[in-house]
């Protein structure tokens, strides 16, 4: 006995299609997943600007106080462990882990590694500048909300 039409397996038309399907969806996810030229200086800001806003919402809401240490190549989140009585690395919410920047970028903030962030405040700000080389933004922070906006002219990042 013969298998009925249908139920013989694919055709090669049906299996073209499914090659073409996977081949476009692998196409999209090189080029979201590519090397690195989605990046840009204004997401990189724009990450920052959610972060810090992230980090004020969580010392209002679990009054807790956070400090922002950085360097010429990324950030991070340090929270206050009175068991320890340090100042140690944030785990388990989204500010946990070094945000690194991508290579060529320039990365500044004003002042000194770290500042508190002073959800309540008593702080002075935050202002970081990122950049590179042709493309430059800075993220403005005053306690309560960060906002990433296009540098002024002549305040590339590296020049704080």
């Amino acid at each position: 006995m013969r298998p009925a039409a249908a139920e013989r397996g694919l055709t090669l038309v049906e299996m073209l299609v499914v090659l073409a399907i996977i081949g476009i969806a692998s196409g999209i996810a090189v080029l979201g997943f590519g090397s690195g030229r989605g990046v840009n200086v204004q997401a990189e800001a724009r990450t920052m600007a959610a972060r810090l806003s992230l980090a004020a919402d969580i010392e209002m809401v679990q009054d807790r106080r956070l400090l922002l240490a950085w360097d010429d190549h990324g950030y991070s989140f340090l929270g206050w462990d009175p068991n320890t009585r340090r100042w140690l690395p944030e785990t388990g919410n989204s500010l946990a882990g070094r945000h690194r920047m991508p290579q060529g970028f320039r990365f500044a903030v004003d002042g000194a590694s770290p500042a508190p962030l002073a959800s309540d405040g008593t702080g002075q700000g935050i202002v970081a500048r990122i950049s590179d080389g042709g493309q430059a933004w800075q993220v403005l922070f005053d306690g309560f909300v960060a906002v990433a906006v296009p540098a002024p002219a002549g305040t590339a990042a590296g020049a704080a």
